[in-house]
């Protein structure tokens, strides 16, 4: 009995000190996480609208958007983020839509654990053949009007087309569907907004 209540002392006070460690290392590194969360959404931003010299956060009907201007002060286009569920886990990424609200400056990918290799490639530096370019590339100055599609195997033909990744069509329809369904959510937004304001 004596063993038994000795073990489970021990037990406990060896979890009492994992956890308390734990929860300390977390909030002594949790502001340097959230700092460095802010500066990839910093450098997101500067890389899906290059044009971009500064930006105002608004959070409009619980959608984050940046407006981003150029160094005159002009609006060059808008950021935002979009979530989506992969194969695996979420995809999240930022967006840039210029002020067209018709064409894309390109999309960066914030969070993915899509499977190493094949949907990992949405995020990767490979060079998708016969498209010629990178996954993540096919989408600077793509069309969002029609919604984005995309082709198996062959060079899209259509401006609102990028050719998917080989073994990895969830993965590449996540992606495209994500954006499709945020791109219309934003210019939704934005142009009720633009009514308010006339």
């Amino acid at each position: 009995m004596k063993t038994a209540t000795r073990m489970i002392t021990v037990l406990a006070v060896v979890g009492l000190f994992a956890g308390g460690t734990l929860a300390f290392v977390y909030r002594w590194a949790r502001p340097q996480i959230e700092a460095h969360e802010r500066e990839l959404l910093r450098q997101a931003i500067f890389s899906v609208l290059p044009e971009t010299k500064s930006y105002e956060f608004s959070d409009k009907d619980g959608v984050e958007i940046y407006q981003c201007k150029d160094s005159s002060g002009n609006l060059v286009g808008y950021a935002f983020v979009a979530e989506g569920g992969g194969y695996q886990d979420k995809i999240k990424m930022m967006v840039g839509l210029k002020i067209d609200l018709k064409t894309l400056g390109g999309i960066e990918i914030l969070y993915s654990r899509e499977t190493p290799g094949l949907g990992g490639k949405i995020d990767s530096e490979d060079i998708l053949q016969p498209a010629g370019k990178t996954f993540r590339e096919q989408f600077r100055e793509l069309e969002v009007l029609p919604p984005i599609e995309y082709v198996k195997g062959k060079k899209p033909t259509s401006s609102n087309r990028i050719q998917a990744i080989t073994g990895a069509t969830i993965s590449s329809r996540s992606v495209v569907q994500t954006i499709n369904e945020t791109v219309t959510k934003v210019t939704g937004i934005l142009k009720e907004e633009d009514k308010k304001e006339k």
